[in-house]
């Protein structure tokens, strides 16, 4: 295998790097043992969920993180690995990426992951957590269920008030005939 040329070498940086930036979630992985069929299969339902995937070079990514808040991944950098990037959204790729957690014929395995605003790796068990959690669609569905709610009870008993008055009427004029 040829070494990269310095170029190169900046130009993947600078990838990993854009990819990071506006990252909402990031999780490192480790992928040996499964089939490059497999892999693809995994990054386009990432890339349905709005996440990146890079087959990551260790040195350059350790470079990348240098200086950001992802530099916790810093150790975690031995052996074939995979970064996952999401700008998106957070529950979508782990949703993917727990599947491949708990799928054995997948054979990825946990390696580290940060959110944008966590200080600290997050635990396979954080993983998990959010992808139990529904998607955003779904949670803004129940938002707005919940919204409109009390508007149709009070839409139901203004319509009551003409309905029953109306009905008290007709009752009275079947009385009076």
């Amino acid at each position: 295998m040829c070494a990269l040329s310095l170029e190169k070498k900046s130009e993947i940086i600078k990838s990993y790097q854009t990819a990071l930036e506006n990252a909402k979630m990031a999780i490192l992985t480790t992928y040996s043992g499964s089939s490059v069929q497999q892999f693809d299969m995994v990054r386009s339902e990432l890339r349905e969920q709005g996440a990146k995937v890079f087959v990551v070079k260790n040195t350059l990514l350790k470079r990348a993180v240098e200086g950001t808040h992802f530099e916790k991944f810093s150790d975690e950098l031995d052996g074939p690995l995979a970064l996952v990037a999401s700008d998106e959204d957070m529950v979508g790729p782990s949703k993917v990426m727990d599947k491949c957690f708990t799928d054995e014929v997948f054979k990825f395995e946990f390696k580290a992951a940060i959110g944008e605003d966590s200080e600290e790796l997050l635990a396979v068990a954080d993983i998990q957590a959010l992808a139990k959690l529904p998607s955003r669609e779904v949670l803004l569905g129940r938002l707005a269920g919940s919204l409109v709610s009390p508007i149709r009870g009070v839409m139901g008993v203004l319509q009551a008030l003409p309905r029953n008055l109306v009905y008290a009427l007709s009752q009275i004029s079947k009385k009076s005939e």
